[in-house]
């Protein structure tokens, strides 16, 4: 696999020029096999891919008995805070005063800064991206529904380049507790993740009333996904969540979603979820997490987020 990489020192306002290789179906499901799940398996559960995505999603052997779909950037890989970093010192409060560093302070990548943008996620994902700072807590909650019989699976877009950094962040943090991945961007995708979502509902086999949580940090997404999987005829059991940032939530809050402030406190209430549906206890309460949650819930202020 050729790394993307940056051939020379990146001064901010400068575009960034980077060279990265795009993977095709087979390659990406392959990867995905031999590095989350160590290429060892087995051969009743192949991985497949799904007709007209990057996708690679291991066969179940019987129905499962609940469905998590989750998001990967800013919900367990920490993309935001790597992209700060690089403008500043992230660490420092954001206060110009206390940084110890400003090599790019001032300037903001919003979507329409695709030359610059995308070349530095590219750079960023491909070397090392820091997970969020509950990774530990949500992968031992992710590990509990596996053995619960819940299949696991990422949807989650990624740029030109760094599609198979997404397998790898996944191989290192969630070593044989993800059973799929579909990429919702790039070459290979499906439209959306809502069509994506199906499609991993109908490849399992979910049967009627099979419990299904979604975990997303943007309201068009969640939306989404709920919209598609409720309008199946399996009548599933579906409940979206979504992470708000404590700084204000960029592009709004779903009404339809459960609200966490941080990554952990979103899966918690997914947990609390499935629990609830699956009539067990799955993974050790987060009581400090919840009661904190409950009272900012509880809170008048915690609506202004949705300004």
């Amino acid at each position: 696999m050729s790394e993307p990489y940056i051939d020379r020192l990146w001064t901010p306002g400068q575009i960034p020029q980077d060279v990265y290789h795009q993977p095709g179906p087979a390659e990406f499901c392959l990867h995905f096999a031999n590095t989350v799940w160590n290429g060892v398996y087995d051969e009743q559960q192949p991985f497949v891919s799904l007709e007209g995505s990057l996708s690679a999603l291991r066969t179940p052997d019987k129905p499962p008995t609940a469905v998590a779909i989750l998001d990967l950037d800013d919900m367990v890989g920490n993309l935001g805070s790597a992209l700060r970093q690089l403008q500043y010192s992230y660490e420092d409060h954001r206060d110009p005063e206390y940084f110890t560093h400003n090599y790019g302070h001032g300037i903001f990548f919003n979507d329409d800064d695709t030359a610059v943008k995308l070349p530095l996620i590219r750079l960023v994902k491909s070397h090392g991206m820091q997970p969020v700072e509950e990774i530990d807590s949500i992968r031992s909650m992710i590990t509990s529904w596996r053995a619960a019989g819940v299949y696991v699976a990422f949807v989650t877009s990624a740029v030109a380049g760094a599609e198979l950094s997404h397998i790898d962040f996944v191989a290192e943090h969630l070593n044989k507790q993800c059973d799929g991945m579909i990429i919702t961007s790039g070459d290979y995708m499906l439209v959306d993740k809502g069509k994506a979502a199906a499609e991993i509902v109908a490849f399992t086999g979910a049967s009627n009333g099979t419990p299904v949580v979604h975990i997303d940090d943007l309201p068009h997404n969640t939306r989404n996904v709920r919209t598609t999987l409720q309008a199946l005829p399996q009548d599933l059991r579906f409940a979206s969540f979504q992470h708000v940032f404590s700084t204000g939530q960029h592009q709004g809050m779903d009404d339809g979603a459960q609200h966490g402030r941080t990554p952990l406190e979103t899966f918690a209430l997914a947990n609390e979820f499935l629990e609830s549906q699956l009539g067990e206890r799955l993974h050790i309460p987060l009581p400090y997490f919840l009661e904190s949650l409950r009272a900012w819930e509880a809170a008048p202020e915690s609506q202004t987020l949705a300004a």
